[in-house]
């Protein structure tokens, strides 16, 4: 008889900000440190959702945002405890592509329906393919599949892995992923192991910091963050990409991708964007020479 392991039970904090259309940009960069974040438009405001773990961080930022006329107004509630993994497991949203049917249950799925399975369990870590972002990098990876063959691939910010193992099951190739998030990594290696997938190395490092990965570069990088991440990033996603090589960015909304892009354009021109719900994810290939 083999033992069953209770799911951690995590307590969260939730605190919502209502901010206005001019203002949105600088509150989420403020708080783009914090994966568990949402944001969406009711009527004429932005509301920001952010969960966290540690009320002391919670504190810090109500006390750096409450003199600010920036944001409208505010709330914060405690979250009950409650076996997050369990709900999730039990609500089993089916994400479907071209290619992939991901879900949190398996065994409640008709494996017929598409050509690749991901079993992504609910957790702590970003990435269950739910959210826009998620969902519109993996259609630019399909997209990208259909013409193109890479022999070096980065995921980078990974999360829960979710893109890694889109990029494996598609390319056959080896796939370098990383996080600086101790939360990724953990649940990274329980969803390698669920999926049966070998051919995958998580690297924890801050962006391109890691000694692993300082002297590769990629024929594509995938990066699913946020918009204030990716363009810090530039310089060094730059260094690290071959010509010709391609980039998906992903996790910026629509009214974003001009912004974004006037400083990827210096290098890299761009292929393709998919849209949806306020939400877009951006296909660059690199033109090899310096404008």
């Amino acid at each position: 008889m083999t033992s069953l392991k209770k799911n951690k039970i995590v307590k969260f904090l939730k605190i919502i900000f209502y901010v206005e259309d001019q203002n949105l940009k600088e509150i989420i960069d403020l708080f783009s440190e914090f994966h568990q974040m949402s944001w969406f438009k009711i009527n004429s405001l932005w509301i920001i959702e952010i969960y966290h773990k540690d009320e002391v961080d919670i504190k810090k930022i109500l006390k750096s945002v409450i003199p600010s006329s920036k944001i409208k107004f505010y709330n914060k509630e405690i979250i009950p405890d409650k076996d997050w993994v369990l709900k999730g497991n039990k609500e089993n949203i089916n994400i479907k592509t071209e290619f992939f049917l991901i879900t949190q249950n398996l065994s409640i799925v008709n494996k017929s329906e598409k050509k690749y399975l991901l079993k992504i369990p609910a957790s702590t870590a970003f990435g269950t393919g739910t959210h826009a972002s998620t969902f519109l990098a993996i259609k630019s990876i399909e997209f990208l599949y259909k013409f193109k063959n890479f022999n070096t691939i980065l995921d980078l910010g990974t999360g829960s892995g979710i893109l890694s193992f889109v990029l494996s099951k598609l390319t056959k190739k080896d796939i370098l992923c990383s996080d600086f998030d101790e939360n990724s990594k953990s649940n990274f290696l329980r969803n390698k192991k669920i999926n049966f997938i070998s051919n995958i190395k998580f690297v924890k490092s801050y962006g391109l910091r890691n000694k692993e990965l300082k002297l590769k570069k990629f024929d594509l990088i995938v990066a699913n963050i946020l918009l204030n991440p990716l363009i810090k990033l530039f310089n060094s996603i730059n260094k690290h990409t071959n010509d010709d090589s391609y980039l998906i960015l992903s996790g910026i909304l629509e009214n974003q991708q001009n912004q974004l892009y006037s400083y990827y354009s210096y290098r890299y021109i761009l292929v393709k964007k998919f849209t949806n719900d306020n939400w877009t994810t951006l296909i660059l290939k690199k033109n090899g020479k310096k404008s």
